[in-house]
C-alpha cells in the first residue's frame, strides 16, 4: 500500500513545477507573438515601399503625359492611378505650377515618401529632398544623408534649442562667428535654377544678419537674412546684388521659424511659423561658390553675424508646398 502511494506522489507535478511550465508556456508565446508582428511589420514596410515605387511611376507617367506636370491636389492624383493597400494611408502634396510633387504612405507608425529624382526616405515629407540639415544639438554635423559637417568657430555658444533641449542651438556673438561648410563640385548646394526651400528657427534679438548664405561677393549664390527685422532673399546676378524682402515683421526675443521657397520660375514665397506672409520674383545667379556660411556672411565670421541664435537649419532640392512646410512648422526642432 505505501508502494503505490509512492509512486502515485511521484506520478503528479507539484504547483511549483505547474508555475514553472506555466510562466515558460507563456514566455515562449510571447516570443512568438513578438516574432509575428515582426514578420508583419517588415511585410507591411515592404508593401509600403512597393507601392510608394509603383505609385512614383504612375506619376512620372503622368507628367511624360501633362507637359512634365504632376496632378495639382490628391483627388487629381488619386484619378490619375496612384493607390494603396489595405491598412495604409496617404497623403499627398504638389503646388504651382505643379513640377514637382510628395508622396508619403503610413503603415501603422511607419511613414515612407518619395519625390522626383529622389530615393524612398523613411519620415514623412518634410524630410524628402533634404541635402542639408544642421540640427545643431550639441555640434555643427549634417543630418542629411551628404553628411557635410559645418566647422563651428569663434564667438558661437551651444545655447538651449527651440525645443527645450540644452545644448540644442547656436549663438552667434561678435566677430569672428561662424559655421562654415566647404563647396565643391560635388556637394549639392548649387541649385541654382532648380526649385530650392530654406527652413530655419530664429531666436531673433535687434539688427540683422545672415542666417544661410552659399557664396560670397560676386560668388553669392544665394543668402536669407533678417533685415530690421525682415525678412530678405539675396542672390548675385552676375553684375550686381538683387533682393527681395518680406514686409512681416520677425519678432524679437522668442523662437520663429522661417522658410523660403522658390521654384523652377523664380518665384519665391515667405513663410512665418508655417503661414505664407508675402512672395515676390527673382532672377537666377550665375555664381559658382566655393563656401557656405551658417550664421554669418560667406567670408566665415567676418560681418553679418546674426543677433540670436539658430537651430535646425535646412536646405532642400526641391519647393515644398504650403501644407509641408507647414508640417515642419508644428514638428518643432529635431
Amino acid at each position: 500500500m505505501h508502494r503505490w502511494q509512492s509512486i502515485n506522489q511521484r506520478a503528479g507535478f507539484t504547483i511549483v513545477e505547474l508555475l514553472i511550465v506555466i510562466v515558460v508556456i507563456g514566455i515562449l508565446a510571447a516570443i512568438t507573438i513578438v516574432a509575428y508582428n515582426g514578420i508583419q511589420n517588415r511585410a507591411g514596410i515592404n508593401a509600403l515601399q512597393a507601392s510608394l515605387t509603383q505609385n512614383a511611376k504612375t506619376l512620372k507617367l503622368y507628367a511624360v503625359q501633362n507637359d512634365d506636370t504632376y496632378p495639382a491636389d490628391q483627388a487629381a492624383a488619386v484619378a490619375s492611378g496612384i493607390q494603396t493597400n489595405n491598412g495604409t494611408s496617404m497623403a499627398y502634396y504638389s503646388t504651382s505650377p505643379n513640377k514637382t510633387y510628395c508622396l508619403q504612405i503610413t503603415y501603422k507608425t511607419i511613414t515612407y515618401s518619395a519625390a522626383p529624382n529622389t530615393d524612398l526616405v523613411a519620415g514623412d515629407c518634410g524630410q524628402v529632398g533634404i541635402v542639408g540639415w544642421w540640427k545643431m544639438n550639441g555640434n555643427g554635423n549634417d543630418a542629411s544623408s551628404f553628411g557635410n559637417d559645418a566647422s563651428v568657430s569663434g564667438n558661437v555658444t551651444l545655447t538651449t534649442g527651440q525645443n527645450g533641449t540644452s545644448n540644442g542651438g547656436y549663438t552667434f556673438g561678435a566677430a569672428p562667428a561662424c559655421m562654415s561648410i566647404p563647396l565643391n563640385a560635388s556637394k549639392p548646394y548649387y541649385l541654382a535654377k532648380d526649385p530650392l526651400t530654406i527652413s530655419a528657427w530664429v531666436y531673433y534679438a535687434s539688427g540683422g544678419g545672415v542666417i544661410i548664405r552659399s557664396g560670397t561677393g560676386a560668388n553669392e549664390l544665394y543668402s536669407l537674412s533678417v533685415v530690421g527685422p525682415a525678412l530678405r532673399y539675396e542672390y548675385y546676378t552676375g553684375s550686381t546684388f538683387s533682393t527681395v524682402t518680406s514686409p512681416q515683421v520677425v519678432p524679437v526675443n522668442t523662437w520663429t521659424h522661417v522658410a523660403l521657397t522658390r521654384d523652377v520660375n523664380g518665384n519665391v514665397t515667405f513663410f512665418k511659423d508655417g503661414a505664407s506672409v508675402s512672395s515676390g520674383s527673382v532672377g537666377f545667379s550665375p555664381s559658382t561658390p566655393t563656401t557656405m556660411a551658417i550664421g554669418s556672411s560667406g567670408t566665415c565670421g567676418n560681418s553679418q553675424m546674426f543677433p540670436g541664435s539658430l537651430d535646425d537649419v535646412r536646405i532642400y532640392n526641391r519647393q515644398l508646398t504650403s501644407s509641408e512646410v507647414q508640417s515642419v512648422f508644428s514638428a518643432g526642432a529635431q
